[in-house]
């Protein structure tokens, strides 16, 4: 089962950290909220065909793996996006862009911690091979 990669996350992020704190929004920051709505809707989706296949076939490892990493990016993107959002709409500065993605940094990195060290371990449920 193979997981979309998305690049927009990384895009966002540079483009936040390039910014000088007091510049006005320009058109990088509105192609840069739209960058963010695409990635929504494609991770939305994938979200939605993973959770299909996990009522259709049955609870593998990882299946786990992929939703909890699909939630946890359309959260980062929706948080990312509604803050984005405020800085367009009021050009108030780039800093709750640049606090909201530091402050994610840390579910990523909880989530990674699960995925490397408690997953390889849980057992695999009835019928799933575990991971593959």
């Amino acid at each position: 089962m193979g997981q979309v990669a998305h690049p927009a996350p990384a895009v966002v992020v540079f483009v936040v950290c390039d910014r000088r704190r007091r510049e006005a929004s320009t058109l990088a920051d509105v192609l840069g909220v739209a960058l963010l709505v695409v990635s929504l809707a494609i991770d939305a989706v994938a979200l939605v065909v993973v959770v299909w296949r996990f009522v259709r076939i049955g609870l593998w490892t990882s299946h786990v793996v992929v939703v909890g990493t699909n939630v946890v990016l359309l959260v980062f993107l929706g948080g990312t996006l509604r803050e984005y959002l405020r800085f367009v709409r009021t050009d108030a500065g780039i800093d709750r862009v640049e606090a909201w993605i530091a402050r994610y940094l840390v579910v990523f990195l909880a989530w990674a911690v699960i995925v490397g060290f408690a997953v390889p371990h849980y057992p695999a449920a009835a019928g799933s091979p575990g991971i593959r």
